[in-house]
């Protein structure tokens, strides 16, 4: 082949590659979570800056023993930026789910023109909406998040530090793109299922996300070792605040496992979030 043509070829190709990647959508977070008022989905996308939006689609399904209850389509529109756009909704459900039983929910999301394939997250969660007796369940730092009301208490300690109510809500909307941030969001909702009445089998993990997080900060470097230091301590409070209901046979959720996020810089700490309330 000649030489001038085969360059060329060479030259369309790695334009057409470097298009393709400027084009590309990722998933950078997903962390969804479900209860009986409705679902919710906090997480993070990054798209490519060829691409002024796109449409992460969704369909989340509502079953009762194994009757379709409700379904729920549609989509979020994300709006390109140099940056993770960070993603937190909440859909409530049609049906008024009080006192009426389990019910499973199912959901599929899907983000277009991934490079790579990997366009779509999924989970699977049981909710126990009552009329079966009394029930101590765990909560996920979402549910937390959206449910001040029912906070057993008015503030916590976390890293050594003192927070009320208000700074743990406003700090569990901070997204979660660092490792530091994911692993405070469930430290705060471990302590607050203990709280609640959850049997407090996560002391020791407790003890040490507080000390990681009061050595290391929310939003400073780690090395590889205190990189899988911390992700060994939060996948121990993410287990506990994921568990059955203290006296029901519920099983465990099953979601896309965000430690495949990306770590990108999150500035957000303690300082900025006090800020907001003065």
């Amino acid at each position: 082949m000649n030489t001038k043509v085969l360059f060329s070829l060479l030259a369309i190709a790695t334009l057409l590659f470097a298009v393709n990647a400027n084009a590309a959508a990722r998933w950078d977070s997903f962390e969804p979570n479900a209860d009986c008022e409705g679902w919710a989905l906090v997480g993070g996308v990054k798209i490519g800056s060829t691409n002024p939006f796109i449409d992460l689609t969704y369909d989340v399904s509502l079953s009762q023993d194994g009757v379709l209850v409700e379904e729920r389509t549609g989509f979020f529109r994300i709006w390109m930026s140099a940056d993770v756009v960070a993603i937190d909704e909440f859909k409530a459900w049609e049906s008024d789910l009080a006192d009426t039983g389990v019910y499973e929910v199912t959901g599929v999301f899907t983000v277009p023109y991934t490079l790579d394939g990997d366009s779509v997250r999924t989970f699977t969660q049981t909710i126990d909406c009552g009329g079966g007796g009394t029930a101590v369940c765990a909560h996920r730092p979402g549910w937390w998040r959206r449910h001040g009301d029912d906070w057993p208490v008015d503030g916590l300690m976390v890293a050594a530090q003192t927070q009320t109510r208000e700074e743990l809500i406003a700090f569990l909307h901070v997204p979660a793109r660092k490792l530091q941030i994911r692993l405070a969001r469930h430290l705060i909702a471990a302590k607050l299922n203990v709280a609640a009445g959850m049997d407090n089998s996560v002391q020791e993990a407790i003890e040490a996300g507080d000390q990681f997080l009061a050595g290391h900060g929310f939003c400073g470097h780690l090395t590889r070792a205190e990189r899988r230091e911390g992700r060994a301590v939060k996948r121990m409070l993410r287990a506990f605040n994921r568990q059955e209901c203290s006296d029901k046979a519920l099983p465990l959720a099953m979601e896309y496992d965000e430690e495949d996020a990306l770590d990108d810089d999150d500035l957000y700490g303690w300082g900025e979030i006090k800020s907001m309330y003065r």
